[in-house]
């Protein structure tokens, strides 16, 4: 934590706004099934991610919902495209922004598969910030931050819209673990455990 505040998070400081969510995009384009390995097509990958933010907009109508595409993606139009007609309170920033400056004025952060390490990075920029990782399709590593001190894994679609109406009632509580046994060091230490969880659960 020290680490990160004085080299990382110090670059990106922004007063949090109540009521501001923002969703990690992704730049996957298909996916496959953890159990089987089925292909994901992109159409399926699409409608999910459509339903997603739609839900999010839905439930949390008043509140300002950003979106953070990859920096992988090419533009905001290409996100565009994919949504369509979306609602006056979502807005899609530029993919070459830091996701650290939207973690830190954010008070919930969505993160869907495939994971990455930002989620990670922000429940160490902030542990108090409620940080929900997505996998609504089953998808292959999707379950990597399953029972991940200070981030709400939610695998369905009635889990995530019962989160969203706690948010919305303002009865949404966070578990803090007391001491967690995820304190890595870095990133790669992150990898590392991702990795050999992921091949643990396979034997």
């Amino acid at each position: 934590r020290i680490f990160f505040e004085k080299v990382y998070f110090s670059q990106n400081k922004n007063k949090e706004n109540e009521k501001t969510l923002t969703i990690m995009w992704t730049d996957e384009k298909i996916g496959f099934t953890e159990n089987k390995h089925l292909l994901i097509s992109e159409e399926k990958i699409r409608e999910n991610r459509v339903k997603i933010v739609k839900l999010i907009s839905e439930k949390l109508p008043d509140w300002k919902i950003f979106i953070k595409p990859h920096p992988l993606v090419k533009s905001v139009s290409e996100v565009k495209k994919i949504l369509g007609q979306i609602s006056n309170n979502v807005s899609i920033v530029e993919p070459s922004e830091p996701a650290d400056k939207y973690i830190e004025m954010s008070e919930v952060i969505v993160g869907m598969s495939l994971p990455s390490t930002t989620l990670f990075t922000a429940s160490k920029q902030n542990p108090d910030k409620i940080i929900m990782f997505l996998n609504l399709m089953d998808e292959f590593l999707g379950d990597v931050y399953k029972n991940f001190d200070g981030i709400e894994y939610i695998d369905s679609e009635d889990k995530f819209i019962n989160v969203l109406n706690l948010i919305y009632d303002n009865k949404y509580h966070k578990e803090l673990a007391v001491n967690s046994g995820f304190d890595f060091s870095d990133v790669n230490e992150l990898l590392d455990y991702i990795y050999s969880r992921h091949l643990k659960t396979k034997i």
